[in-house]
């Protein structure tokens, strides 16, 4: 088997673990570690259909046995599409705070592949030390509109989840949270609020993702809109406001990631989780 149909297989892999089939057009984007140009993907995928390793379903493909799973998608498909609704409808309430840079969605809602249980992951970028000013009053709208997912929540259907901030100073992904998982979860995060086009320096503040995912391209971005700078008295009220708000949450925290201008509020790895998965399986 040549080292392209390997890494076809892996990306399958890796997209089977979420149930998600993927056309010709998205292996090539999300191709694992490996150039290569559409044409060639497509025919490596014809040898790998014909051999029997890999299935095509209408316009998708995915592992042999998971015949099911092109259905499935176009159910989680319609399913994303209430709770996308209700994304856009919290990003606009979101965005009229002056200090909000961008608001993303990310994991299985950005990729239309939620189901109607699942709640809502939002990335937030603030203006640079702006950011823990900015979560209070945040956290006090979701709060107010009852849609905030508390921690331990079993109850998640419809829910915000708040669980990564992000200012412009803090775009690098620091080193130990480099991987495959964080470079999907980046490019694939989808924007619901962005008038600085945020997108274009985060995703050159981190240009290692292009080790994982050699094939990914950025649209044709505009000039990067730069904001004002934040006053001294802003600035100082941010600092005890983060603080305060870590003082708080200091014998709740684990393996969170938090300092002033970034919060990874992940208690458990997700990428490590599901890369321990796969690699049972493949050597990702």
């Amino acid at each position: 088997m040549s080292s392209l149909a390997l890494c076809i297989k892996r990306t399958l892999l890796y997209s089977d673990h979420f149930d998600f089939p993927l056309t010709a057009k998205e292996i090539h984007t999300r191709l694992i570690e490996k150039k290569a140009t559409l044409v060639e993907v497509k025919t490596a995928l014809a040898e790998l259909v014909e051999a029997g390793s890999v299935t095509k379903s209408g316009i998708f493909y995915h592992l042999p046995a998971r015949v099911a799973l092109p259905s499935l998608r176009r159910q989680r498909e319609r399913a994303s599409k209430s709770l996308l609704t209700l994304a856009k409808r919290t990003a606009r309430l979101l965005s009229l705070f002056p200090s909000v840079l961008a608001i993303y969605l990310t994991g299985s809602l950005a990729v239309l592949n939620a189901d109607s249980e699942d709640d809502l992951d939002f990335l937030v970028i603030c203006k640079n030390d702006t950011l823990w000013l900015t979560r209070i009053f945040i956290t006090l709208l979701i709060e107010i509109t009852g849609r905030r997912r508390r921690p331990g929540s079993s109850h998640t259907r419809g829910k915000i989840c708040l669980n990564l901030y992000l200012s412009p100073v803090s775009f690098p992904v620091p080193r130990p949270k480099q991987s495959l998982y964080t470079a999907y979860e980046l490019v694939q995060a989808r924007s619901l609020y962005d008038p600085y086009n945020t997108r274009a320096m985060l995703i050159a503040k981190n240009d290692w993702i292009f080790h994982y995912l050699p094939n990914y391209q950025t649209r044709s971005l505009r000039r990067i809109k730069e904001p004002r700078n934040t006053n001294f008295i802003v600035r100082l009220i941010n600092l005890l406001s983060y603080r305060l708000q870590l003082q708080y949450m200091q014998n709740k925290l684990t393996s969170e990631y938090i300092t002033l201008h970034s919060a990874y509020f992940h208690p458990h790895n997700p990428g490590l989780t599901v890369l321990r998965k796969l690699s049972k399986k493949s050597d990702l």
